[in-house]
């Protein structure tokens, strides 16, 4: 890659959400959104402009939620949809949808755990803003790839994977010290009519990972083509 500018990013962001329970297994909100993005251009031309971007979206979530444990699930699923439509009547200087799903299962047999998950997104025909693209990369899809390191309109990356608990941790620790492996495909691209297996993109990783106290930790390596 061939680095052509350097831009910083902050954004602001609030809104209100009504909704409601799914049981106890999920939840559906849909709301209002607004905010603003202050792009800062540091070296390079000028492709996209410094200045300030005002949002205002409409926007829905939902999430059904049927995993045994948040760190290193054995059994279940997880299913994620999120949904927005940036309306310049609610005060956004740019029009456009976005619309992005996830999904992972797991199963085990024995000590060994298998699982896959699927993440997608669409810009539903619209031109997505610099600000708010799909970008891939890094330790949650396409693992051999810097963070963030590849963008679009349209993504979609697939995870198949095994983790099996290679020892168990004192009580005061954690709870395990697991051996990971997995492999990811996918990409991300600009238009739906460029959306093909030729341009998919591949890794590979080996990791060990540990449930503790403090949350997950991942110590691994990762090869990516």
């Amino acid at each position: 890659d061939r680095t052509v500018g350097s831009y910083r990013t902050s954004m602001s962001k609030q809104g209100v959400d009504f909704g409601f329970n799914l049981g106890r297994y999920g939840e559906v909100r849909f709301g209002l959104q607004s905010g603003g993005v202050r792009l800062k251009r540091d070296i390079g031309f000028p492709p996209f402009p410094s200045g300030q971007v005002d949002l205002g979206a409409w926007r829905l979530r939902v999430i059904l939620d049927h995993l045994n444990s948040t760190d290193f699930p054995t059994q279940g699923y997880y299913a994620e949809l999120n949904g927005s439509l940036s309306d310049e009547g609610l005060g956004a200087d740019y029009r456009y949808q976005r619309l992005d799903v996830r999904w992972s299962g797991y199963g085990t047999r024995g000590k060994h755990t298998y699982f896959g998950q699927f993440r997608a997104g669409s810009a539903m025909g619209s031109e997505l803003p610099y600000y708010d693209r799909f970008w891939i990369g890094g330790s949650t899809n396409l693992a051999g790839y810097q963070e963030n390191q590849i963008a679009g309109n349209y993504f979609g990356t697939l995870r198949f994977g095994y983790y099996f608990r290679l020892a168990k941790l004192p009580a005061y620790f954690g709870e395990g010290l697991y051996v990971i492996t997995f492999a990811d495909v996918g990409n991300a691209w600009e238009e739906p009519t460029s959306i093909s297996w030729d341009g998919i993109l591949y890794s590979g990783s080996l990791a060990l990972g540990a449930s503790t106290k403090l949350g997950p930790m991942y110590l691994g390596f990762s090869y990516a083509r």
